[in-house]
């Protein structure tokens, strides 16, 4: 079951927000709680989160933008997470469905869905391919 954030949520919220972090590429980036506290609650962001028998599986955050070369708009995601131990159930592809839901109501003509997690790409990849999505391109990270 899919449940949009509300603010009762905040703390399972922080919780999939810390696993998500200490699971991904950007594990070794300072953790900011007050700064991921505050993203479900800008205006303009779509969060919702994905519950399983009274457990919270997973979020999805995105949010409308114009093309930095346009005024139209397009939906993007910001994270997308679902706890290791759900992955294999339906918790992700909910989770996508709704923000898509969302996004055309907002009237896009477009969604983009990105993987910078470095977590399970070829699974993942997948994922996004199988719900129609195509590839534009990639993710790549240099450290210096």
């Amino acid at each position: 079951m899919i449940e949009l954030y509300r603010p009762e949520l905040a703390d399972e919220f922080m919780r999939l927000g810390k696993m998500m972090h200490r699971e991904s590429s950007y594990r070794d980036i300072a953790f900011n709680e007050k700064k991921v506290a505050a993203i479900p609650l800008t205006p303009g962001v779509f969060c919702a989160m994905s519950v399983r028998e009274g457990i919270y599986t997973g979020f999805f955050v995105g949010k409308i933008g114009a093309y930095y070369f346009s005024d139209e708009c397009a939906a993007h995601d910001v994270a997308f997470y679902v706890d290791a131990e759900y992955r294999n159930g339906k918790s992700g592809i909910e989770l996508i469905f709704a923000y898509e839901e969302w996004a055309k109501k907002q009237g896009v003509k477009s969604i983009y869905l990105s993987q910078s997690s470095g977590v399970q790409i070829d699974r993942v990849d997948r994922l996004f391919d199988g719900l129609g999505y195509t590839r534009l391109g990639s993710n790549v990270k240099k450290g210096v």
